[in-house]
């Protein structure tokens, strides 16, 4: 195992996304919406490479966490999230781990206008990746993510 591990050079993996280490050389800290994960606008360096091409820049890269918030979040009071940004790859490796667990989760109920809970969920948010938008281990993520936003 060792002489394998020695006949190459070590593939230039981004292992900061990984580990949460620091963030690629380069980038400057900005404020910027996390879309995925937080629902916040966050300080720091992992926004998306797309945030920072141009026309982009101008929507999600801000110099102040006020301008970042009325922006994107101006409905929350608890903007912004000052504890910190979430690499979006380690957020997910929990779902990569099990991603069809037979449990029960909470889930949007558009018809209720509240979260359900249960494994009745209508079929299309357990499928094609939606699970990870749809279905939730917490009642208070489902709710503040589908229904705070909108009160």
């Amino acid at each position: 195992m060792d002489d394998s591990r020695a006949s190459h050079v070590p593939y230039p993996w981004p292992i900061y996304q990984v580990r949460g280490d620091s963030p690629p050389p380069g980038k400057d800290s900005k404020w910027y919406p996390d879309l995925s994960n937080k629902i916040n606008c966050v300080y720091g360096k992992r926004y998306e490479e797309w945030m920072a091409a141009d026309g982009y820049d101008t929507y999600y890269l801000f110099p102040s966490s006020t301008k970042c918030c009325d922006m994107w979040y101006p409905q929350r009071s608890d903007c912004p999230d000052t504890s910190g940004e979430v690499s979006s790859e380690v957020e997910d490796e929990a779902w990569y781990m099990d991603p069809y667990p037979m449990n029960n989760y909470y889930f949007p109920d558009f018809t209720a206008s509240n979260c359900g809970f249960g494994r009745d969920y209508p079929a299309w948010m357990g499928e094609n990746g939606f699970e990870k938008w749809y279905l939730f281990t917490r009642g208070n993520e489902c709710c503040t993510r589908e229904f705070t936003r909108f009160s």
